[in-house]
This record gives structure tokens, C-alpha cells and sequence, in this order.
């Protein structure tokens, strides 16, 4: 399963691959130009993984819903995002509510479309008080 980084701190430019800071970008902008950084990064993970689907918890679909490429359609809970210009295509982005009542918004989980996961998104830092 292929796994990419973001960070959720505006400006904090991570290595997809590994998470680590990455050196040398500057960010100036919005915290909603930041959080398009987040959808940017899932569809790289979508055309990596040829996902079809993503499982996120109510953090990161708050961010999620903030993007100018998110369409709500008509059955519940569900999502779609795009188009995302390279494949043209979309994807359903479901939110997953934790069953203790907390949602867990470290990690987002992308899935084909047998619904194996093929990839997951890991939203740093992690640690943040539910």
C-alpha cells in the first residue's frame, strides 16, 4: 500500500514520500490555498494507486469540503472530488466516524475499486486533542 505526508500547519512542507520537512519552499497564502495542498496530495495518491474511493475521518473532510473541486452529490455521506485534470476522473471521498465518538483525522485511506486499500494519505502531526 503506497502512503504519502502532508501537514496540516500552513507552510510546513513535507516529502510525500516520507513525511520529513522538506527544505527551501515558502509558502505565502491563505489557510484555504494551504488546505488545497491537501486535495493536491490526494490526487497524487489517487493517480499513483489508481484509487477509486477515500475513507476520511471529520477533520479531513472539513478541509476536504473546503475545496473548490469538492461536489457534494445526492446519497448520503457521500462525496466526489474532481475533475483531477491528469486522469479526468473522480473519486468518492466517504467520512468515517470512529465508533467511540472520536474520529481519528491522522490518516485518510484510499481504495480501488474492488475496495482493497491501495494507498493512505497520513495527515501530520498527528496528535491533535479529539
Amino acid at each position: 500500500m503506497k502512503t504519502v505526508y502532508w501537514d496540516r500547519r500552513p507552510g510546513n512542507f513535507v516529502l510525500k514520500d516520507t513525511g520529513v520537512a522538506a527544505t527551501g519552499a515558502t509558502f505565502i497564502g491563505t489557510r484555504d490555498e494551504w488546505n488545497e495542498t491537501l486535495v493536491d496530495t490526494l490526487i497524487d495518491l489517487k493517480n499513483m494507486t489508481g484509487g477509486t474511493s477515500v475513507d476520511a475521518g471529520r477533520s479531513a473532510m472539513a478541509i476536504i469540503r473546503q475545496s473548490v473541486l469538492f461536489k457534494k452529490e445526492n446519497v448520503l455521506s457521500n462525496f466526489v472530488l474532481g475533475p483531477d485534470g491528469s486522469v479526468g476522473g473522480y473519486f468518492v471521498v466517504n467520512e468515517v466516524v470512529k465508533e467511540n465518538g472520536h474520529d481519528d483525522d491522522s490518516y485518510v485511506v484510499m481504495y480501488d475499486g474492488a475496495g482493497t486499500p491501495v494507498g493512505q494519505l497520513v495527515i501530520l502531526p498527528s496528535q491533535v486533542p479529539c
